[in-house]
């Protein structure tokens, strides 16, 4: 009877034994759940990495149209600059050449006009200045 009962008893351990190792390995085992754990935090990590490399692409491209505005001022910068410089020049020869004239005595009288215009009221004097040296 002992045999029996023993082989009864193995009977009713092993299904049970079989549910245990089943789960058993149903339940994730550490290596498995910190395995879970680090690919998650590395697709949160290539997301943040993807992220920022497009928005490094946006400031490339923000700093490349900012560039290329600074450079066409720049151009603007030095026409004007360019202008200026003609108009002081062509300023400074008139000084000079009415300077000679005046100093010369050469200078042009100006021409007294007796006719009184619409706009000029009471016996205003209109002068008129020829306009070439």
């Amino acid at each position: 009877m002992h045999t029996q009962g023993m082989r009864s008893l193995q009977e009713l351990e092993a299904p049970q034994e079989g549910e245990t190792a089943a789960s058993l390995q149903r339940l994730p085992s550490p290596v498995a759940v910190r395995l879970d754990k680090l690919s998650e935090v590395a697709k949160v990590n290539t997301d943040a990495i993807r992220l920022a490399q497009e928005e490094i692409c946006e400031y490339r491209r923000q700093l490349q149209s900012k560039t290329t505005e600074l450079e066409a001022l720049k151009g603007t910068q030095e026409s004007l600059e360019r202008q200026r410089q003609d108009s002081e020049e062509r300023h400074h020869a008139d000084v000079l050449s009415y300077q000679v004239a005046w100093r010369s005595g050469q200078h042009p009288r100006p021409v007294i006009s007796q006719e009184e215009p619409p706009h000029c009221r009471g016996g205003a004097v209109l002068v008129l200045w020829p306009r070439r040296w």
